[in-house]
C-alpha cells in the first residue's frame, strides 16, 4: 500500500491536493465572501424583519446540510423565529405543514446542482414560498432559478473535490445574516460580540492552519490501520462531528464513520466502549457532557483523541465549528494520505447512477 511518504516519490502532487489548497485558503474565502456577500446578507435580515418572517427553513445536503445545522443553532440561539434544518429528500418527502407564503426556504449547495436541493426548490415553487439559494457556483441551476441567488464564492473547483471551502463559508455567510436579524430585532450583547469577532476570525484561523499541519501529519500515521471512528460532540460542534464522520472520515478517507451527540451517548455507544475502541471528542466550553463522556471513555481505555476548543483563541461558542474544522480536516487529509490516497478521490459519486 501506498502512504504518504510515496506520494512524493510516486509524482503524485500532493501540494496541489485541491482538498489541501482550500484547507490553507479558508481565511481568504471567507473574507472574500463577506466582501461581496455581506451587504447582501444586511439586505437579506432587513427584508426578514420587515416582512416579519418568523418561519426558515435551512435545507442541504452532506457538507451543506452541515452548515444548514448551525443555521439553526445561532437562529435558535439569536431570534424569535422559528428555524429547522433538514437534508434535501426529507423537506420533499416529509413536506412540513409549516411551509407558507410567511416562511423563507434557504437552499444550500456548494456545486448548485444537488439533486435533492434542486427538487426540494421545485416543492418550494409549488408552494409560492421566497427561496433563497445558497451556492459557490454562478450560473448553477441553483443560483439561476431561485427568487434570490447568493454567490459565496465562485470556486473553480467545485465539481472537483470535497468541499472544506465551502462548508466554512457557508457558515460564515449565515452567522452574518442571522446576527444582523437578530441585531435588528432584539440585539443584545452575545450579538455585537459575535458581529465584532468576525473581524478577527481569518487570522485567528491562519494560526491554527499553520500550527496544526505538522501535529495533524504526525497524529495521523498512528491511526492508518485503523477501520473507523465513533465522533461525538454537542451543541453547535454536533454539526462538525456529523461533518468528521460523513463527509471527511467516510466520504473521503473510506472509513467507517459514525456520529453520535453527546447527550446520547449513555444511551447507547456507552456499552460499545472497551480497550481500543476509537473514539473522537469535540470538546467545548463548559461542556460538562463531553467532559463526562471523556472520563468514561479513558477509564474504559479506550483510543481517544480530542480536538479540545480550549487550546484556540477564546471566541463565542458559536465560532468553534470554525476553529476544530481546521485540525480534524488536517487529521483526515494526512490520514487519507497515509493510507494511499487523495482525499478528493471518489468511486462512485456522480460516476455510477445511484
Amino acid at each position: 500500500m501506498k502512504t504518504y511518504s510515496n506520494f512524493y516519490s510516486g509524482g503524485l502532487e500532493v501540494n496541489k491536493s485541491i482538498t489541501r489548497i482550500e484547507i490553507q485558503k479558508q481565511p481568504e474565502f471567507i473574507t472574500e465572501t463577506l466582501l461581496t456577500e455581506g451587504d447582501h446578507a444586511i439586505e437579506i435580515a432587513r427584508k426578514i424583519t420587515k416582512d416579519k418572517i418568523h418561519k426558515m427553513f435551512f435545507v442541504g445536503c452532506g457538507s451543506s446540510y452541515c452548515a444548514s445545522l448551525l443555521a439553526k443553532y445561532l437562529s435558535d440561539s439569536l431570534t424569535n423565529n422559528c428555524s429547522d434544518a433538514l437534508n434535501g429528500y426529507e423537506f420533499t418527502r416529509f413536506p412540513p405543514m409549516s411551509i407558507n407564503k410567511k416562511a423563507y426556504v434557504f437552499l444550500i449547495s456548494f456545486s448548485g446542482e444537488s439533486e435533492d436541493i434542486i427538487q426540494a426548490l421545485q416543492l418550494a415553487k409549488k408552494h409560492k414560498i421566497y427561496t433563497i439559494g445558497v451556492t459557490c457556483i454562478k450560473n448553477s441551476t441553483l443560483h439561476k432559478e431561485v427568487d434570490e441567488p447568493v454567490l459565496l464564492r465562485d470556486f473553480n473547483l467545485a465539481s472537483q473535490g470535497p468541499m472544506v471551502g465551502g462548508y466554512s463559508t457557508q457558515v460564515a455567510w449565515f452567522y452574518w445574516l442571522i446576527g444582523h436579524i437578530s441585531k435588528l430585532s432584539l440585539s443584545h450583547n452575545r450579538t455585537e460580540q459575535i458581529l465584532q469577532q468576525f473581524m478577527k476570525l481569518p487570522q485567528i484561523l491562519r494560526v491554527i492552519i499553520e500550527d496544526e499541519e505538522k501535529k495533524m501529519a504526525e497524529l495521523a500515521k498512528n491511526y492508518k490501520e485503523e477501520q473507523g471512528f465513533y465522533v461525538i460532540g454537542s451543541g453547535p460542534l454536533y454539526s462538525l462531528a456529523y461533518k468528521l464522520a460523513h463527509t471527511m472520515i467516510t466520504e473521503n478517507v473510506f472509513m467507517h464513520g459514525s456520529v453520535v451527540t453527546s447527550g446520547e451517548f449513555r444511551h447507547g455507544l456507552i456499552e460499545k466502549i472497551e480497550k481500543r475502541v476509537p473514539v473522537i471528542l469535540l470538546l467545548g466550553y463548559r461542556d460538562s457532557m463531553t467532559e463526562r463522556v471523556l472520563r468514561f471513555v479513558r477509564s474504559h481505555e479506550a483510543e481517544t483523541i480530542v480536538f479540545n476548543a480550549n487550546h484556540y483563541s477564546r471566541m463565542d461558542e458559536a465560532f468553534l465549528p470554525l476553529l476544530l474544522s481546521i485540525p480534524t480536516e488536517w487529521f483526515t487529509y494526512y490520514l487519507s494520505l497515509e493510507k494511499g490516497r487523495l482525499p478528493e478521490y471518489r468511486r462512485y459519486m456522480n460516476k455510477e447512477p445511484f
